[in-house]
């Protein structure tokens, strides 16, 4: 359950669909896993 402090929140909540959400996390878990690919080739260099 979301509650919106404003007009633009009430605007975000009532777009956060399932579709939204599969995306978000999408793009989340490759941000996440360009990050740990950095990581793993930093250590390797050192």
């Amino acid at each position: 359950m979301y509650t919106a402090l404003s007009g633009e929140g009430e605007d975000f909540v009532l777009g956060y669909t399932e579709s939204f959400y599969e995306k978000f996390m999408k793009q989340w878990e490759t941000a996440l896993n360009s990050y740990l690919q950095y990581l793993r080739a930093k250590r390797a260099k050192a």
